[in-house]
């Protein structure tokens, strides 16, 4: 469990409540919250597996042609559902951010998270370069 912040964290857990059932998206079991008076809440997330920057940290060769074909096709297919399905864009999008887990039959499984920087997409969605030469999007209307 991570503790958090309350007031951002609301916002990402009910973005991941509206994933709920995707394959390529990690799955919020459960959210606790502190007694009053403390504000912080806990989102309980499902147990998945390590971020694409660990495997290949591992093994430089751990995703072949096939595995890396099927890794692809989940994030894109998890990428299409957000933009697509629930009007979201993610804005953190890297390796750590996508958790693969290693399949008996030596393929990779992955699944997205860290779903709190998304935003809807919208007219009022820019695209706009931060700190250090970075591209990012900024939702100007939230």
């Amino acid at each position: 469990m991570l503790a958090l912040p309350a007031k951002p964290h609301w916002e990402e857990a009910y973005i991941l409540d509206r994933c709920r059932g995707h394959p390529h998206i990690v799955q919020l079991l459960d959210i606790y919250m502190k007694p009053l008076g403390e504000h912080a809440i806990y989102l309980v997330m499902e147990l998945w597996g390590r971020g694409l920057g660990h495997w290949q940290a591992v093994d430089a060769n751990a995703f072949g042609p096939h595995s890396l074909r099927d890794v692809c096709n989940h994030i894109v297919d998890c990428v299409t559902y957000l933009h697509t399905g629930l009007g979201l864009l993610h804005c953190d999008l890297k390796p750590h951010s996508v958790l693969a887990k290693q399949l008996s039959d030596g393929l990779y499984a992955v699944k997205v998270a860290d779903l709190g920087s998304a935003v809807e997409d919208g007219p009022c969605t820019t695209l706009r370069m931060g700190v250090g030469g970075r591209w990012g999007i900024k939702s100007t209307g939230l």
